[in-house]
């Protein structure tokens, strides 16, 4: 049985390294940021690698080498020397209303106060922001370092709330303002989200931010590649081919029936949903573990009311730009879709300059068809429940055409 440990819920880089999970080597990535850019935006699905990303990336700037040894990056030379990191998180951040998210940008604030120092004068959350950017450059003679992971957290929780939306809005936007109006003090800054809302305006003072998220040369920077997992991951694989009583060969095909086939960009590897291959991988059992891990509440209530065709939403031919970025959450369902992770590039046409999207694997295909698609299908919601054991008894038997034709 497989020994090796995946690490299931754990995105923090240190205690991966620290304590013998498996780890599969980013870095590469890491290095190519830092050498050629100072201000990021990734957008990937929930549970994707992005605190990860960023955890890594908070280990590297505070110059701790030697969680980096034996990885790619450690064969550069960078200087390694401690920056000062801003690591503003929102995720755990209270979005129920606007005193709750007001609560959590202050708790980031005054621990950081706490170490840097306050001006009385400093009042609203730009001005300190600002203020405890300036003192720790100042204070440490190196530029800091602003991490922001998934900024758009509280906006999905308001998504149904006009007005807590707007408020939202006012207070994000003025604090990622800030970010300009230090930028001689920063060294570098990387900023995270599940999509990103163009009629928010929030990064509109951030007119050099550099949105990887369609990028072919960062298209492998969150997700698992073939070549990684079977480098990583192939104690897992033999420990769920075991457990299973098949062989290592039809271990790999289950794994990429079920958790591969993503593409972020025009160019890019065929990638596996990390947490799913994860999980699969420490329980030795395909099952549906990234869909179950939140329902899609706000794509059932976005999408609701347009009950978009199945063919044409599922098989969509949609222009890259519009991939990029979403003016709320109704105005373009295939873009949403693609940046949630439910759809994914399946192909280009270079006559048209159209990208064709798809669903990218078996997992994510049977929680649209249980979850998702009665609403499409255009039943009433107190039909849904019928519907959906209709549609489950369709796939468990193979049987498509008749789903299609309801």
């Amino acid at each position: 049985m497989s020994e090796q440990k995946f690490p299931v819920g754990i995105e923090t880089f240190s205690e991966i390294r620290e304590k013998g999970y498996v780890y599969v080597d980013k870095t590469e990535f890491i290095h190519r940021l830092v050498t050629n850019g100072k201000y990021y935006f990734l957008s990937r699905p929930r549970r994707f690698g992005k605190s990860l990303l960023l955890s890594t990336l908070e280990a590297f700037f505070e110059g701790r080498r030697e969680l980096f040894r034996g990885l790619s990056i450690d064969s550069y030379d960078h200087d390694w020397k401690r920056h000062p990191v801003f690591h503003l998180n929102f995720v755990n951040a209270d979005a129920s209303s606007v005193e709750g998210l007001a609560a959590s940008i202050d708790a980031h604030l005054v621990r950081w106060e706490n170490e840097y120092g306050k001006d009385a004068s400093e009042t609203a959350f730009p001005q300190r922001f600002y203020g405890v950017i300036r003192r720790a450059a100042e204070k440490s003679g190196r530029q800091v370092v602003i991490l922001v992971d998934e900024y758009d957290k509280p906006l999905f929780s308001a998504f149904d709330d006009d007005r807590l939306d707007k408020a939202f809005r006012n207070i994000l936007k003025p604090l990622f303002g800030t970010l300009k109006a230090a930028d001689r003090y920063i060294s570098f800054a990387f900023l995270t989200g599940v999509t990103r809302f163009s009629r928010l305006s929030i990064f509109s003072d951030l007119n050099n931010l550099n949105d990887i998220s369609t990028s072919s040369n960062y298209a492998a920077i969150c997700g698992i590649s073939q070549e990684e997992l079977e480098k990583e991951c192939s104690e897992g694989i033999a420990g769920l081919a075991e457990s299973n009583g098949i062989s290592y060969g039809q271990a790999l095909s289950q794994l990429k029936e079920n958790y591969d086939g993503y593409h972020f960009a025009r160019k890019s590897p065929d990638l596996y949903n990390p947490y799913s291959v994860c999980v699969a991988l420490q329980d030795h059992e395909i099952k549906d573990y990234w869909f179950a891990t939140g329902t899609p509440t706000f794509l059932l209530t976005a999408l609701y009311d347009r009950r978009e065709s199945l063919d044409r939403l599922f098989n969509s031919e949609i222009d890259e730009s519009s991939l990029a970025e979403v003016e709320s959450y109704t105005s373009n369902p295939a873009a949403l879709l693609f940046q949630t992770g439910y759809l994914t590039i399946k192909g280009y046409d270079p006559e048209t300059g159209d990208l064709r999207l798809g669903i990218p694997n078996k997992e994510v295909e049977r929680g649209l068809f249980r979850g998702l698609l009665p609403v499409f299908a255009g039943c009433d919601r107190g039909e849904s429940d019928g519907l959906i054991r209709d549609i489950t008894n369709d796939i468990k038997n193979g049987d498509v055409d008749s789903f299609l034709s309801r």
